[in-house]
């Protein structure tokens, strides 16, 4: 299975990167962090919770604990497509 991460979603793991490298403590910890969901996620994109319906397709979300961030993604049977990385601290989901 193949993945692939939207234009929107890649800006997203841009600036979270950046906001977390500032933290010396923390430096690589959205990096491996990030690098471990997207493993669980590609070798079983139906554990994540069901998010939102969009016409026929579910959309699923997965949580990062340590960085408080969901994961937003849709898949079939060829590829996985994150949409968003989102602050869980976020009252509101994302637009998707």
């Amino acid at each position: 299975m193949k993945l692939r991460l939207m234009p929107l979603a890649q800006r997203q793991v841009a600036k979270e990167r950046r906001e977390w490298r500032l933290r010396r403590d923390y430096i690589d910890i959205f990096d491996d962090e990030l690098a471990e969901v997207l493993r669980f996620i590609l070798r079983s994109p139906q554990a994540g919770g069901r998010a939102r319906r969009t016409g026929r397709e579910y959309i699923y979300r997965l949580g990062m604990r340590k960085t408080q961030l969901h994961v937003y993604y849709r898949f079939d049977a060829v590829e996985v497509v994150v949409l968003r990385v989102w602050p869980m601290r976020k009252r509101r989901p994302p637009r998707l």
